[in-house]
Order: C-alpha cells, then structure tokens, then sequence
C-alpha cells in the first residue's frame, strides 16, 4: 500500500484523539493519516498525493487542481470542492457546507451576530469575506475585469453578471410569461408586473412604481435633474447606463456582438432585439386583439390605435399621431410647404433642399422686365397714313 496514494472519491474524515481512542473505535476499513482517521479505499488514486518538502515537512498536492496544502486538515476539506460533499448542515435552515468555518459563518446570519466592523463607516459583517468586499467601496478597487470591453468590478459576481451582457445568456426566466433576464434581481422586479404590486408612489403624479429605483428615475422627470452629463458634447441624461450607452458614440465601440450575423452594437438592448429578427420571437402580446410583437415600445404603440391616444402633436397645424416616427413623416409636408412658398422670391442653396432649413436662403428682388420694339411691317394701309 502505498501511503503517498489518496482517493478523493472516497473521502470520509474525521479528527480523532489518538491518546483517547480505543483500538476498537477504528473502522477495520480505516487508517491513520497525520492524526485523522481515513477510509483505507482512499489509498490507491492518481488525483491525490502528498511529498515530503526539504525540511522534513510533508507538502499535499490535489492532482485536480494542482493546489498545494501544509496540513491533512486544509487539504481535505480542499477536496470537499471536488467531491461535491457538504456534511455540515445547518439545523436551522437545512442548508449544506463543506467546511465547518462556513456553516459557523453561516449561523451568524441566524443569530444576527456580526464581529467584524468598518472603521470608517461603522458597518458590520458576519464574515472576513464580506468586510473585504465592503472595503472596495472606500478603497475603489476592482480587482475583477471583463476581457471584452475592460469594465472593472469590486466582485467577481457583478463580473459575472456583467459578462451576460455581452454573451446574451439570461437564464432566469419568468413562468407566467417565458421573459428571461439575465440576473435574478431584474426577475423579481419583472415579477411584480404580473402580480400587480406597485408600493413606491409618486406625490406629485401619484404614478405607481413596483421599485424603489424605478421612482427615484421618475422623480427625474419632474425635477428635471440631469446628474450624467457628457465630457465630449455636455450631453446630459438621466441615468447613467445612458451615459455610457452615449459614450460609445463617441468611441465608436460596439461591444455587443450578433453571433448568427456578427452584427454589432452599442448597446445590449439593442442586441437582443436584434435577435428577435434570426429568431422570429415575438414576446409582447396584444390582449385587445392577440397581435404579437417583437418589442415592447411596438406594443406600446400599437395599443394607442384601440386606446385612440395620440401624444405626438404637431406645433404648425395642431394634428396629432400615435407614434412619433408618424409626426416626423408629417412634419417634411410643412416643410415642403414652407420651401415652396420661399421658393417665389428666393434662391435655395442645395443644403437647405436637403435638410429643409431656412439657414441658406438668399432673398433678391424682381427685376422690371423690358419689352423689346419691334418694327412695324411697310403696307398700303401704312403709306396711305
């Protein structure tokens, strides 16, 4: 038997007190490794080996991953990872750990214990792990970077939720109407809409928001408030994923890639409308009369046609449209107009025939014109005169 040998696939540890334990305490199918009692089927695997280091030391080496340990301990409960074995459960919640610091960690969430605090702004975490995640924020590291677009995150899960953006990958989707969304939280939201639940109120429209965020955004609208303001063109926005959307006109980048046609764009959104085009999905539904869409803002408009609204309105002759792609349409008749009647006393420069603006027009006046005389033919009639 080869003691260096040890089977990860078979694992089943537990510490022991060689001084305190009976020689028929020990499981015939067990063996003693570094003062841990160990299943003797572990001895004979290639995932698993331990060396003895220049000092004497043993060093173990997990064959799956490479990682190296100084002791039995840390190295066991390393290859919990691998094993998928988690023997600690909470006896409150029934959840499961591989490592008994974790369910420790994970009881303070029970009891509301929480040892360690922030010195600079007094919050308190339950774990280590957490405080260095909270500590980002004063410090404004971002250890975790995208490859695609080189965005930098305080955590490797908002790295990870970031990535969908560029992968397309939503996988948590709403059973009541087959949405899909890329993180669990925009889920929820979603779900709201479905339940009807809307408890964040706006005193001044008295609109109902489902979100907190989502009435913070819409107090905006009522305030005015820019707070995202282009540094190239002094642009100003209301929500910051806008500015950056903006940035990218810019920049010329397109970070968001059509894997079928290699199509890009600027924004994620966009992409996945896009998609809809390969796909021929059409997820938004009339309930008047069952048309289906591809976009949402398509079904909005097309909901005015059995609502009758019609909010674009035309400052020159006062028409109204549904749509504002129809008031645009409308408003090159006036424009149209507008050449024609210059046009009787004025020369228009090619720009403005393109562009329809008045910059360019130069007025000139009507010269008299001047009618030639003619001479009179010779006849009887004449001479006779």
């Amino acid at each position: 038997m080869d003691g260096d040998q040890v089977n990860s696939t078979n694992l089943n540890i537990d510490q022991i007190n060689s001084t305190d334990m009976e020689s028929d305490q020990i499981d015939s199918n067990s063996t003693i490794l570094d003062g841990y009692q160990v299943n003797s089927t572990i001895m004979d695997s290639d995932h698993i080996s331990s060396t003895t280091m220049h000092d004497g030391e043993k060093s173990y080496l997990c064959e799956d991953c490479k990682s190296e340990f100084m002791t039995v301990e840390e190295f066991t409960n390393h290859l919990k990872r691998h094993t998928g074995e988690k023997p600690h459960k909470c006896e409150v919640c029934s959840s499961e750990y591989s490592r008994v610091d974790a369910l420790r960690n994970h009881m303070r969430v029970h009891t509301g214990e929480k040892l360690i605090k922030c010195d600079i702004c007094n919050s308190e975490f339950t774990t280590n792990s957490k405080f260095k995640v909270h500590m980002r924020k004063h410090t404004g590291e971002k250890p975790f970077k995208c490859q695609v677009c080189e965005s930098a995150f305080s955590t490797s899960s908002n790295l990870k939720k970031h990535m969908r953006m560029h992968t397309g990958e939503r996988p948590y989707k709403c059973e009541l109407c087959e949405c899909t969304f890329s993180t669990s939280c925009t889920l929820n939201t979603h779900m709201k809409r479905h339940t009807g639940e809307k408890p964040f109120k706006c005193e001044v429209c008295f609109a109902q928001f489902a979100h907190s965020s989502t009435l913070k955004l819409h107090m905006r609208q009522h305030t005015g408030e820019k707070p995202f303001k282009c540094e190239v063109c002094q642009s100003q926005f209301r929500r910051k994923s806008n500015l950056q959307i903006h940035m990218r006109l810019h920049t010329g980048e397109k970070p968001f890639k059509c894997a079928v046609c290699m199509a890009e764009f600027t924004a994620r959104h966009n992409l996945v409308t896009h998609i809809r085009t390969h796909t021929g999905e059409k997820l938004y539904k009339c309930e008047i009369c069952s048309s289906r869409f591809a976009q949402s803002d398509s079904l909005k408009v097309h909901m005015r046609k059995h609502t009758g609204e019609k909010p674009y309105k035309c400052e020159v002759c006062g028409s109204a449209f549904p749509a504002s792609t129809n008031l645009r349409k409308h408003m090159k008749k006036h424009t149209k107009e507008k050449l024609k009647a210059q046009m009787a006393g004025t020369i228009v420069s090619p720009a403005v025939l393109a562009c329809g603006s008045p910059v360019g027009l130069i007025t000139i006046c009507p010269l008299p014109v001047q009618v030639a005389s003619l001479p009179v033919p010779v006849t009887s009639e004449n001479l006779k005169q």
